[in-house]
């Protein structure tokens, strides 16, 4: 089966406050059904490539609060599921690309995504100071 979903609305920030050592890309489409994320949770150092291989690198697609879908899928190392984040700049505004091969549910349902890579741009990168 194939269906769509349009990320369109994202946010960015660096945290916790003070350490900065987290990054999330999160998008929400304007319908509020689902968001996708992306993180790089205790290991992010600035401007640079990270892969879930070696780096803690997260993508999730699930179903907004209110949404009228239930669902939830994540990299699964189990499935042998890898990701990739690259940023490119993180000054003020925060741009680059992730990847990632497919996301899996807990039952092992699968979804992946086109086109590849998924382009990140945000405006302003929250960094919890203000």
């Amino acid at each position: 089966m194939t269906d769509t979903i349009a990320f369109d609305q994202p946010t960015c920030s660096e945290y916790p406050p003070q350490t900065l050592t987290s990054f999330r890309n999160f998008w929400r489409g304007s319908d509020h059904n689902a968001v996708l994320i992306v993180q790089v949770l205790g290991g992010f150092h600035g401007a640079g490539t990270y892969d879930s291989a070696t780096d803690p690198v997260t993508v999730t697609l699930q179903s907004e609060a209110g949404s009228p879908y239930n669902f939830s899928y994540a990299l699964d190392t189990a499935h042998g599921d890898t990701a990739s984040l690259t940023i490119d700049s993180i000054d003020g505004e925060a741009w680059g690309h992730f990847s990632f091969s497919a996301l899996h549910d807990s039952s092992g349902g699968e979804v992946t995504a086109l086109p590849m890579p998924i382009p990140i741009w945000c405006p302003s990168v929250d960094n919890g100071s203000g």
